[in-house]
Protein backbone atom coordinates (compact mmCIF):
# COMPACT_ATOMS: atom_id res chain seq x y z
CA UNK A 1 0.00 0.00 0.00
CA UNK A 2 1.48 3.67 -0.95
CA UNK A 3 0.93 6.37 1.23
CA UNK A 4 -1.74 4.51 3.61
CA UNK A 5 -1.38 3.54 7.13
CA UNK A 6 -0.80 -0.72 6.51
CA UNK A 7 -3.16 -0.42 10.20
CA UNK A 8 -6.27 0.40 8.26
CA UNK A 9 -6.05 -1.61 5.05
CA UNK A 10 -9.53 -3.09 3.39
CA UNK A 11 -8.25 -7.02 4.25
CA UNK A 12 -7.46 -6.07 8.22
CA UNK A 13 -10.99 -4.33 8.30
CA UNK A 14 -12.53 -7.48 6.65
CA UNK A 15 -11.21 -9.62 8.98
CA UNK A 16 -11.78 -7.58 11.93
CA UNK A 17 -15.73 -7.07 10.94
CA UNK A 18 -15.64 -11.06 10.76
CA UNK A 19 -14.05 -11.87 14.05
CA UNK A 20 -16.21 -9.13 15.97
CA UNK A 21 -18.99 -11.42 13.86
CA UNK A 22 -17.95 -14.66 15.30
CA UNK A 23 -17.37 -13.47 18.61
CA UNK A 24 -20.68 -12.03 19.23
CA UNK A 25 -22.80 -14.97 17.77
CA UNK A 26 -20.74 -17.22 20.07
CA UNK A 27 -21.91 -14.69 22.90
CA UNK A 28 -25.26 -15.51 21.99
CA UNK A 29 -25.63 -19.23 21.24
CA UNK A 30 -24.54 -20.45 25.11
CA UNK A 31 -22.78 -22.95 25.97
CA UNK A 32 -22.21 -26.17 23.94
CA UNK A 33 -24.47 -28.99 24.32
CA UNK A 34 -22.83 -31.96 26.43
CA UNK A 35 -22.63 -35.47 25.01
CA UNK A 36 -25.10 -37.60 26.51
CA UNK A 37 -24.05 -41.24 27.02
CA UNK A 38 -24.99 -42.21 23.31
CA UNK A 39 -22.61 -39.90 22.26
CA UNK A 40 -25.44 -37.27 20.42
CA UNK A 41 -25.85 -34.01 21.34
CA UNK A 42 -29.51 -33.69 19.52
CA UNK A 43 -30.81 -35.83 22.30
CA UNK A 44 -30.83 -33.41 24.99
CA UNK A 45 -32.64 -30.75 22.19
CA UNK A 46 -35.72 -32.99 22.93
CA UNK A 47 -35.65 -31.99 26.60
CA UNK A 48 -37.61 -29.15 27.74
CA UNK A 49 -35.75 -25.72 28.17
CA UNK A 50 -37.00 -25.14 31.68
CA UNK A 51 -39.45 -27.13 34.12
CA UNK A 52 -42.22 -26.10 34.72
CA UNK A 53 -43.26 -23.47 37.56
CA UNK A 54 -43.43 -24.75 41.08
CA UNK A 55 -46.50 -22.65 41.71
CA UNK A 56 -48.67 -24.51 39.19
CA UNK A 57 -51.59 -26.40 40.76
CA UNK A 58 -53.47 -28.86 39.17
CA UNK A 59 -57.12 -29.00 38.14
CA UNK A 60 -58.78 -28.99 41.68
CA UNK A 61 -55.63 -29.05 43.82
CA UNK A 62 -56.01 -26.51 46.87
CA UNK A 63 -52.95 -24.36 48.14
CA UNK A 64 -51.59 -24.31 51.22
CA UNK A 65 -52.48 -21.34 53.72
CA UNK A 66 -51.05 -19.47 56.16
CA UNK A 67 -53.89 -20.97 59.11
CA UNK A 68 -53.28 -23.59 61.30
CA UNK A 69 -55.45 -26.11 62.94
CA UNK A 70 -53.57 -27.84 65.59
CA UNK A 71 -50.42 -27.32 63.44
CA UNK A 72 -52.50 -28.74 60.19
CA UNK A 73 -51.82 -26.00 57.58
CA UNK A 74 -55.44 -25.10 56.05
CA UNK A 75 -55.95 -24.45 52.17
CA UNK A 76 -55.77 -20.76 51.36
CA UNK A 77 -59.42 -20.57 50.59
CA UNK A 78 -60.19 -22.08 53.70
CA UNK A 79 -60.78 -19.45 57.00
CA UNK A 80 -61.09 -20.58 60.63
CA UNK A 81 -64.41 -19.12 61.96
CA UNK A 82 -64.27 -20.86 64.93
CA UNK A 83 -61.41 -22.02 67.39
CA UNK A 84 -62.09 -23.62 71.12
CA UNK A 85 -60.16 -25.94 72.89
CA UNK A 86 -60.17 -29.18 71.30
CA UNK A 87 -61.93 -28.27 68.42
CA UNK A 88 -61.71 -26.14 64.94
CA UNK A 89 -63.88 -25.03 62.77
CA UNK A 90 -63.53 -23.46 58.67
CA UNK A 91 -64.84 -22.77 56.06
CA UNK A 92 -63.92 -21.79 52.30
CA UNK A 93 -65.49 -21.59 48.46
CA UNK A 94 -63.57 -25.02 47.66
CA UNK A 95 -65.44 -28.71 46.83
CA UNK A 96 -65.82 -31.08 49.53
CA UNK A 97 -63.29 -33.78 47.18
CA UNK A 98 -60.77 -30.80 46.64
CA UNK A 99 -60.45 -30.73 50.71
CA UNK A 100 -60.20 -34.70 50.68
CA UNK A 101 -57.23 -34.46 48.32
CA UNK A 102 -55.50 -31.63 50.55
CA UNK A 103 -56.26 -33.63 53.57
CA UNK A 104 -55.49 -36.57 53.27
CA UNK A 105 -51.43 -36.02 51.65
CA UNK A 106 -50.87 -34.39 55.47
CA UNK A 107 -52.44 -37.15 57.79
CA UNK A 108 -51.22 -40.36 58.80
CA UNK A 109 -53.50 -43.68 59.41
CA UNK A 110 -57.45 -43.20 60.17
CA UNK A 111 -60.10 -44.15 58.15
CA UNK A 112 -61.86 -42.10 55.64
CA UNK A 113 -65.73 -42.45 54.35
CA UNK A 114 -66.93 -40.41 51.17
CA UNK A 115 -70.32 -39.53 50.21
CA UNK A 116 -71.15 -36.96 47.36
CA UNK A 117 -71.51 -33.76 49.83
CA UNK A 118 -69.49 -34.81 52.67
CA UNK A 119 -66.29 -36.46 53.84
CA UNK A 120 -64.87 -37.78 56.92
CA UNK A 121 -61.56 -38.94 58.50
CA UNK A 122 -61.81 -41.10 61.84
CA UNK A 123 -59.07 -42.37 64.19
CA UNK A 124 -56.35 -40.24 62.37
CA UNK A 125 -52.90 -38.61 63.05
CA UNK A 126 -51.45 -35.33 61.90
CA UNK A 127 -47.40 -36.10 60.66
CA UNK A 128 -45.67 -34.56 63.55
CA UNK A 129 -48.00 -34.98 66.25
CA UNK A 130 -47.58 -38.79 67.46
CA UNK A 131 -50.04 -40.50 70.37
CA UNK A 132 -52.74 -37.60 69.44
CA UNK A 133 -56.04 -38.91 67.57
CA UNK A 134 -58.49 -36.39 65.06
CA UNK A 135 -61.52 -36.63 63.89
CA UNK A 136 -61.48 -34.46 60.56
CA UNK A 137 -65.04 -33.80 58.89
CA UNK A 138 -66.22 -31.77 56.15
CA UNK A 139 -69.74 -31.06 54.56
CA UNK A 140 -71.18 -29.29 51.78
CA UNK A 141 -72.69 -25.90 52.84
CA UNK A 142 -74.09 -24.17 49.47
CA UNK A 143 -73.56 -20.93 48.23
CA UNK A 144 -70.58 -20.82 50.89
CA UNK A 145 -68.71 -23.81 50.02
CA UNK A 146 -67.59 -26.70 52.67
CA UNK A 147 -67.13 -26.38 56.25
CA UNK A 148 -63.95 -27.96 57.62
CA UNK A 149 -64.33 -29.70 61.27
CA UNK A 150 -61.16 -30.99 63.13
CA UNK A 151 -61.58 -31.98 66.77
CA UNK A 152 -58.90 -33.86 69.18
CA UNK A 153 -61.03 -36.95 70.12
CA UNK A 154 -57.60 -38.57 71.86
CA UNK A 155 -59.00 -40.62 74.95
CA UNK A 156 -58.14 -40.04 78.07
CA UNK A 157 -54.94 -41.88 79.38
CA UNK A 158 -55.72 -44.59 81.70
CA UNK A 159 -54.70 -43.70 85.27
CA UNK A 160 -51.51 -46.26 86.30
CA UNK A 161 -52.95 -47.88 89.48
CA UNK A 162 -51.11 -50.43 91.33
CA UNK A 163 -53.94 -53.37 92.44
CA UNK A 164 -57.09 -54.45 91.10
CA UNK A 165 -58.22 -53.04 94.58
CA UNK A 166 -57.18 -49.20 93.89
CA UNK A 167 -59.15 -50.07 90.15
CA UNK A 168 -62.23 -50.98 92.21
CA UNK A 169 -61.30 -48.18 95.10
CA UNK A 170 -61.13 -45.29 92.13
CA UNK A 171 -64.61 -46.20 91.06
CA UNK A 172 -65.98 -46.14 94.57
CA UNK A 173 -66.74 -49.98 95.10
CA UNK A 174 -64.83 -52.99 96.98
CA UNK A 175 -63.31 -54.98 95.69
CA UNK A 176 -66.62 -57.26 96.46
CA UNK A 177 -68.24 -54.64 94.16
CA UNK A 178 -70.08 -53.01 97.16
CA UNK A 179 -70.34 -49.93 97.42
CA UNK A 180 -67.21 -47.92 99.38
CA UNK A 181 -69.64 -44.97 100.34
CA UNK A 182 -73.88 -45.64 100.49
CA UNK A 183 -74.03 -41.48 101.75
CA UNK A 184 -72.76 -40.12 98.20
CA UNK A 185 -74.45 -42.18 95.16
CA UNK A 186 -75.17 -39.88 92.50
Amino acid sequence: MKGGNPRHSPARAVLALLSALLVGSACHRGPPPEETASGSAAATATAPATPPPADHLAPGELAEGSEEAFGLKLPREVQIERKQLGSVRAIGPVGVHALVKYVRTRIADGRRVEGDTFASFEDVRLHGQPGVVYRIRMTELPPRGSLLEIDDVTPPPVPDLPNEAARWKQVGLTPNGKVLDPTHLD
